[in-house]
C-alpha cells in the first residue's frame, strides 16, 4: 500500500495508474471482508492484480533504490511470516517426516 504513494516512473502505455488504483481497491476489499466469508473472495478477484502492479510500482528512477525495494519488501514479509507462524500453536509441534525412525516391525 506504501508503494502507492511513492514517485515510480510514470508512463501512459503500461497502465501504470490502474495498477496503482487496483491495489487500493484490493486493500479495501480485503479490510471490508476480513470477517466475512461470503465477500471474501472478491478479494481473491482483486488479488490477481498484485503480481502484476508491483513490477511497474517499483520502477523508480534511481536504480539503486529499485534494487532496495524488493530486498526490503521480502525481509518486512519475512518477518511478518515469522510473527504470524510462530503465534500459531498448531504450527510449533511440526516435525520433518525425515526425522522419525523406521522401524522394521520384527
Amino acid at each position: 500500500m506504501l508503494l502507492y504513494f511513492t514517485k515510480s516512473q510514470v508512463t501512459e502505455k503500461d497502465g501504470e495508474w490502474f495498477y496503482r488504483n487496483i491495489i487500493i481497491v484490493n486493500a479495501v476489499v480485503l479490510i471490508a471482508a476480513s470477517f466475512a466469508f461470503y465477500l471474501g473472495r472478491f478479494g481473491i478477484y482483486t488479488t490477481v492484480f498484485l503480481p502484476l502492479a508491483l513490477p511497474r510500482l517499483i520502477d523508480f528512477p534511481d536504480r539503486q533504490v529499485t534494487a532496495l525495494v524488493p530486498g526490503a519488501a521480502l525481509v518486512l514479509f519475512s518477518v511478518y511470516w515469522y510473527v504470524d507462524v510462530s503465534g500459531s500453536s498448531s504450527l510449533n509441534q511440526f516435525h520433518f517426516i525425515f526425522d522419525k525412525t523406521i522401524s522394521s516391525g520384527t
